[in-house]
């Protein structure tokens, strides 16, 4: 390594204590890059907080314990996890796994309700304005919008895809105004502030992607103050339904003791700690319920309004999900509804047409058995987990009732 390299630690690192001493870091969503560091690391970490090179840390580093073979090693492994990046250049791309996955890209690019519907918001907004891109995966969006009339483009891209967009803007003539920026929004500077932005930062779980952060700061750095959004607002809901693929208390008390039964060991105490397990989030690709498994109406848990400075203060929601059908409720589905100035909506809703993205199934810990009319008292909330922010909902194991629907 370059001794005389200066690095910086990148904005987009995630720190979570996990243990005395130990800490969970974490510096993309689009990798599995996360590392378990000491106290120490973290002080040698720290010394990048400014741009600097080895040469300029390797005192303090001394003064740690980290001699110099052992400075240069945790220095290439900070780079390696993009914790630290080379001052004033592009960032390393993510190579492997999460959105550097060809595949990943094949599910997005075939889903043409998803395409579409960017290209109709597109086509509406984007004329003469100056475009950012966030996240521009194989460049299908920012190649829209030079299509449509788009001033210039600025796309951001931090995993080894970028290396196809920048073939698939050439390959569609649009390389002359399209600038293709290498690494974390977080980490990137532009030469101007845009007009408009296209970001599509919604994961099966609408916020594991961190889009509250990511939009916050470019809205700060990054934007034009009455830049435009594509989409400008997200709304998260929820249906209380009847999972099939649920696993009850009962049924997985019953699997242990045939377990017991052939290992010849008491199981007993694992079987007492499972009982306070948390239920389970799943990401299925096809709804796992039976006909008529819909038993509540939908729930709006969060409505972002990105033109709202407020919009990403809100972590808790409760409520009551409002009981149609009776039945076994022992989930709850998560979906969201994308909106675009346009007018143009974009959803995974269970009851429209499939997408790539699937559905979040959350399970209840306990099932309930419903009546229509019923009222079923819920909690939403936005946790931060070691790599970023997810989604759980929990419903309350006791009922308000009220009177029958007419």
């Amino acid at each position: 390594m370059n001794w005389d390299q200066p690095y910086v630690v990148s904005k987009n690192l995630i720190i979570q204590p996990v243990g005395r001493d130990a800490f969970e870091v974490s510096g993309s969503i689009s990798s599995s890059s996360a590392l378990s560091l000491s106290s120490s690391a973290l002080d040698l970490l720290s010394c990048f907080s400014q741009p600097a090179c080895m040469r300029d840390v390797e005192e303090y580093a001394s003064e740690l314990g980290v001699e110099r073979t052992a400075l240069e090693a945790s220095v290439a492994s900070f780079v390696a996890s993009g914790f630290v990046i080379a001052a004033g250049e592009d960032a390393p791309t993510v190579a492997h796994g999460g959105f550097s996955s060809l595949r990943v890209h094949h599910a997005m690019l075939r889903d043409q309700v998803r395409v579409m519907a960017y290209r109709a918001a597109i086509n509406a907004t984007v004329r003469d304005k100056t475009v950012l891109e966030i996240g521009c995966g194989t460049g299908i969006l920012s190649v829209l919008a030079a299509q449509a009339g788009a001033r210039h483009v600025h796309a951001i891209e931090e995993t080894k895809i970028a290396d196809v967009a920048e073939r698939m803007f050439a390959a569609n003539d649009v390389a002359d105004k399209v600038t293709l920026h290498r690494g974390n929004s977080l980490d990137i500077e532009l030469p101007e502030k845009a007009d408009l932005l296209i970001h599509e930062l919604i994961d099966t779980d609408p916020v594991s992607e961190n889009i509250r952060r990511y939009l916050v700061d470019a809205k700060e750095r990054l934007l034009k103050p009455d830049a435009v959004l594509l989409p400008n607002r997200l709304s998260v809901c929820c249906r209380g339904v009847h999972n099939t693929q649920w696993t009850s208390t009962s049924q997985r008390a019953a699997e242990l003791a045939e377990a017991a039964t052939a290992y010849g060991v008491s199981f007993q105490p694992f079987v007492d700690a499972m009982a306070h397990v948390q239920p389970s989030r799943r990401i299925h690709h096809q709804l796992p319920i039976a006909a008529g498994g819909l038993l509540t109406g939908e729930r709006v848990l969060y409505d972002f309004d990105f033109a709202d400075p407020a919009f990403a203060n809100s972590d808790v929601n409760a409520g009551t999900l409002d009981v149609k059908l009776p039945g076994t409720l022992n989930a709850v589905v998560v979906y969201f509804r994308a909106y675009f100035p346009s007018g143009t909506v974009l959803t995974n809703s269970p009851l429209a047409t499939p997408t790539c993205w699937g559905f979040l199934v959350c399970d209840l810990k306990e099932p309930l058995v419903v009546s229509a009319g019923e009222r079923v008292p819920y909690e939403a909330r936005i946790e931060m987990t070691g790599d970023g922010e997810r989604m759980f909902v929990h419903v309350a194991r006791a009922r308000t009732p009220t009177k029958q629907y007419e």
